[in-house]
């Protein structure tokens, strides 16, 4: 039996792993199958501000029209291989709003990388 400090660490490196093991599978979900969602939703922000996902089994789901001409804009091939507006995604209004501004900033710094050239 061991004693002192290394008993110690040990049980606090079992508690580390034991409670990662158990952070990591509640970012597991259950279901893998076709027109059901791994992730839907956001879950909170990461230190740099992004969001992320909400591991979150749901069914995809008919988007509003607002949020399907962002959608458009920003991601034509994805609508098409989707069902256009009678698709369903796995993506909320909000977001579908923080791709769009993502692939617009993405664009714009390509245009602007362009001009320069």
């Amino acid at each position: 039996m061991r004693g002192g400090l290394a008993s110690c660490v040990d049980r606090h490196v079992d508690n580390f792993l034991l409670a990662r093991s158990a952070q990591i599978d509640t970012w597991r979900t259950a279901k893998h199958e076709s027109g059901v969602c791994a992730l839907y939703g956001t879950a909170g922000h990461r230190p740099d501000g992004d969001a992320l996902d909400r591991p979150q089994n749901t069914r995809a789901q008919r988007v509003s029209e607002d949020s399907y001409g962002e959608l458009q804009a920003s991601c034509p091939q994805l609508v098409s291989e989707f069902g256009g507006e009678n698709g369903t995604y796995c993506c909320d209004a909000r977001q579908i709003h923080d791709l769009s501004t993502k692939v617009r900033r993405v664009l714009c710094c390509a245009s602007y990388t362009q001009q320069r050239a």
